[in-house]
């Protein structure tokens, strides 16, 4: 899958944890995982799924996490992320019970874009 969607597969991996959920911990964060990116010419695989502000109603009642799927949300992360420079691509996984949910994997120029978007998170 990497290596169709970026022309290489990754041998080596560097794993940045934060333990703190600050603005500005999500942004050093960012920040850092792009110096690297472009250090080492890789991608960040960002640990989880990019989620957009959802309704009330997919989240009430822990639903979205315990009866959704990733097919439920994958509108709003691509209308969410439409107009972004860069790559970020949607790696779907099996959670159980048939049901699938996604991490994201994305380029330095995307993560570039992302750290000036409203919505932007890190995975921590």
């Amino acid at each position: 899958m990497l290596q169709t969607a970026f022309g290489f597969e990754p041998q080596q991996s560097l794993q940045l944890d934060a333990m703190c959920n600050d603005k500005v911990d999500h942004t050093i964060m960012g920040v850092l995982l792009l110096h690297f990116a472009k250090l080492f010419g890789g991608v960040i695989n960002f640990g989880g799924a990019l989620l957009p502000p959802l309704s009330v109603v997919m989240e009430q009642d822990m639903r979205l996490w315990e009866e959704g799927n990733w097919e439920d949300v994958e509108s709003y992360f691509s209308e969410m992320v439409e107009g972004i420079s860069g790559k970020a691509v949607s790696i779907k996984y099996e959670v159980g019970n048939g049901r699938t949910w996604a991490y994201h994997v994305a380029d330095a120029a995307f993560l570039k874009a992302w750290l000036e978007h409203p919505n932007f998170h890190m995975i921590k």
